[in-house]
Parts: C-alpha cells; structure tokens; sequence
C-alpha cells in the first residue's frame, strides 16, 4: 500500500523517483523485501515481488520517532498531544540525503541486530525446499518446410505462413556461395515468383501467384511420397510402369515439377490449362484434405457431388467420390459431420376443455346464402 500511495502521490506532487523515501518500523517486512521472492513462501512471495517492481529506496524508522506509531497503536492521547514528532515529524527528516542512506537504508541493517522473535518470523517465511523451475520442450526432429502443413487447419492461413517461409528462403539462398546449390533452391522454392517481393510496397501481402505457388509446394511434396517411381521414371524419360496406377492418366511433370495429367481436351484451346491439364492430387493425404474442404466451404458445405465437380475443374483427384466422403467427415459443421440427423418432432398438447365440451355446438347458425332480396307484386283478380 505505501509503494501505491508514494506512487500515487508523486505523480501528482511531480516528485522525481529519486527524491522518493519509503519509512517502515517494521525490520520483519524489510528484511523480507531484500530476499529472493522465490524463496519465500506464497503470501509473502506475492506481495515482495509486487513491492520490488516499484524499485523504491526503503529506509528503517524505529517506532518511538515514527508519527504513525502514535495512532495505529493504543495508547493514552497523552503521549500525542502537544508531541513535537506528531507535529513536526522526526528529526532525521531534517537531515541530508546521504546520512538517511547511510544509517537508515535497509542494507545497512545486519540479521544479527534483530531479536529472536524478529529472526523466527522472518524464518517462517523462508521456503525449506526451493523448487527448481526447468522449462522443458519436446524438440523434434528436423524435417522440411513442408512438414508445418500438420500444424494449421485454415488453408488460407497456412499459404500465408508457407509464402513467409519461402520469401525468407530464397533471399536466405543469396548468401550460398556454391552458385549451383543456391540456383537449385531458387528453382525448387519458386524463387523468381518470391523474389519480386523485395521490391513490393507491400512486403506483407502475398499475391494469387505466390499463393498457388505455396500450395504447388506441398501438392508437389504429396506427389513424391506417393508417386515418386513415376517421378523419377519422368524425369529420366522413361515410361511409367504397367502396374502402375498413374498408367492410364498418361502424367507429365511440368516446368515446377508437379505431376499433372494428359487430358482428351489438349485441343481444346478455349478450357483453361487447369481443365486441360490438371493436377493429380493423391488420396488419404494432408494438402488434398486441405484442397476438398476449402472447396466444400467455398461452395456453401454443398454435398460431395457438388464438391467432386468443383474439384474436377481444377484437379484430377485418386479416389473420387469415396476421398471426397472421407475428406468431408472432418468439416467442423454439423451437417456435415452429421449428414443424417434425426428430426425431433413435439408432441401435441391436449385440447382444452372449453373445446372438449359437445355442448358448444348445440346451436349453430350458418349464413351461406346471404340476403335474399325479394319484391313486393300486386295481383289482380
């Protein structure tokens, strides 16, 4: 409470901080501030830690010369009327800075001075078995950049972080000294797309094109793990292999090194190249989990029907519809993941008992016809 007053007061009094003096009688709680809070016990810990922050110069006031002494303890109005230390203060006050530091301040006051009890209480509050604090972290074992793609749900955010690691990479690279190295990693990192963001006024925001890159990445890292005899077969020109399951697709790998298949539509010139040629995705993989629930949220969480045409305009995916059913039981909405829920339906209160009673409708009246209009004719004999 005094650090907050002698805070709060010097701001208002505009005191700089090294003309603040804090007094206190009590040897106990002083003795207690100049310890290692983590030594104390939980209480006092708190309180220490707090008073520490304020950083103050603390000096010692015995308790015959304190003016609080006199109205915080009972005692006969005597002993505070008409007393110079209530009026005036302590005389100490009166005295130079460097002779309070040099009788008053705490550090000048050695344990061996207090009395028993003072010893056994400032003991009490003293830990007897400190606990070590060890901040332990699993480390894992190094893998490529394509390995965060575990770490984000949100496919958007993912491509975000993936284009900062690639930005970093690839100016990272211009430090290699091993000329063929660094054009390998600028060719396998997109380097010439992530170059041009050096010189962007928006250094924090990525276009489409880094965009699709980042996703080429881990599309190209799924098709190695899957795929990688048909790769190297591709890259050696070779045909691919008669059992193997890409024989059919007649895949080719394109400038970026992405597996991409051979479509009837070569021809047709007017599809874009993503319909001609689109790229094959593996099944039971992370980045095409990822690709089929972005689809399905972009298109309303519409059934795998929807999803599966959506998809077959820019990929041709492994697996089809039964991929897609095992891709949308992950989406987080509940007609998703509960695509056949039961209707509850409320059970029908009994009439009430005005409408019960045959009574009511002893006498009923209808009037369907409406007026009835007639006039009045004169007969002659």
């Amino acid at each position: 409470m005094g650090c907050n007053k002698a805070k709060y007061l010097a701001k208002i009094l505009n005191i700089p901080k090294e003309n603040i003096f804090i007094h206190s009688d009590s040897l106990v709680s002083l003795f207690w501030i100049k310890q290692d809070p983590d030594k104390l016990k939980v209480y006092v810990s708190n309180r220490v830690r707090k008073i520490q922050t304020h950083n103050n110069i603390l000096l010692h006031v015995s308790g015959s010369v304190n003016p609080a002494y006199y109205v915080t303890k009972i005692t006969t109005t005597s002993k505070y009327v008409n007393n110079p230390i209530w009026q005036n203060g302590p005389t100490f006050l009166k005295e130079g800075n460097d002779t309070l530091m040099a009788s008053y301040r705490v550090e000048e006051i050695q344990k061996d001075q207090l009395v028993k009890e003072d010893n056994e209480a400032i003991d009490a509050e003293v830990k007897t078995k400190l606990r070590a604090k060890l901040n332990a972290q699993k480390i894992r074992q190094h893998h490529g950049i394509e390995e965060i793609i575990h770490d984000y749900s949100d496919f958007n955010k993912l491509l975000r972080v993936t284009c900062y690691f690639l930005k970093f990479l690839v100016l990272a690279s211009k430090g290699l000294k091993n000329d063929a190295r660094r054009l390998i990693i600028k060719n396998r990192l997109f380097g010439d797309i992530f170059d041009e963001i050096t010189l962007n006024k928006f250094p924090n925001v990525f276009n489409s094109y880094q965009l699709e890159r980042a996703k080429l990445l881990y599309i190209r890292y799924a098709q190695e793990q899957n795929f990688l005899e048909e790769i190297q077969a591709l890259k050696e020109g070779e045909h691919t292999k008669i059992s193997s399951k890409l024989l059919k697709l007649n895949p080719f790998l394109d400038n970026n090194g992405v597996l991409r298949m051979n479509s009837r539509l070569e021809n047709h010139q007017t599809y874009p190249d993503q319909i001609r040629r689109p790229v094959i995705l593996p099944k039971e993989t992370r980045i095409t989990e990822l690709i089929i629930l972005q689809i399905h949220n972009s298109n309303a969480h519409g059934g795998p029907e929807v999803c599966l045409r959506e998809t077959k305009l820019r990929y041709w995916l492994m697996g089809g519809r039964r991929e897609i059913s095992r891709c949308l039981k992950n989406c987080f909405h509940r007609h998703c993941k509960y695509p056949h829920l039961v209707e509850v339906k409320q059970i029908e209160a009994n009439l009430p008992i005005l409408r019960a009673q045959m009574n009511n409708f002893e006498k009923v009246s209808l009037d369907y016809a409406g007026h009835f209009f007639y006039k009045k004719m004169c007969l002659l004999s």
